[in-house]
C-alpha cells in the first residue's frame, strides 16, 4: 500500500511512501538486479548505465514477469491517480526507468 506523506500545496507535490517497497528490500534488490541484466541483454554491454538510457526503455517493459515490479505499478499508478485533477478524463502515461548502480557508482 503507497500513502502520501507530504502534500506542498505552494510548489505542487506530493510526497508517498510505499510499504511494499519498505517491507521487501531485498526482493525489490534481487528484481532489479534482474531487470538490468534484461537492460543489458536488450542494449548491450557498450550501454551499462540504464539510467542515462532512460529514453530506451520503461522499466514496467524490461521487468514483465517480476511481481515486485507488478505492486510498484500498482502503487505508482495509485499514487499518479491521487495527484492528477479528479476530473481528467484524457489518457495519461507515464515513463520510468533504473537507477542501478554500485556505492561508488552513485551520482552526486
Amino acid at each position: 500500500m503507497i500513502k502520501c506523506t507530504e502534500k506542498n500545496t505552494k510548489y505542487k507535490y506530493k510526497l508517498y511512501q510505499s510499504s511494499f517497497v519498505q517491507g521487501d528490500l531485498e526482493q525489490f534488490k534481487y528484481d532489479s538486479k534482474l531487470a538490468f541484466a534484461n537492460y543489458n541483454r536488450l542494449f548491450g554491454k557498450n550501454n551499462t548505465n540504464s539510467t542515462w538510457g532512460y529514453n530506451l526503455y520503461n522499466i514496467f517493459q524490461i521487468s514483465a514477469g517480476s511481481l515486485c515490479f507488478y505492486k510498484i505499478f500498482v502503487e505508482l499508478r495509485e499514487a499518479i491517480f491521487d495527484f492528477i485533477d479528479d476530473d481528467m478524463q484524457d489518457p495519461i502515461w507515464f515513463q520510468s526507468w533504473l537507477n542501478y548502480h554500485k556505492s561508488n557508482e552513485v551520482l552526486d
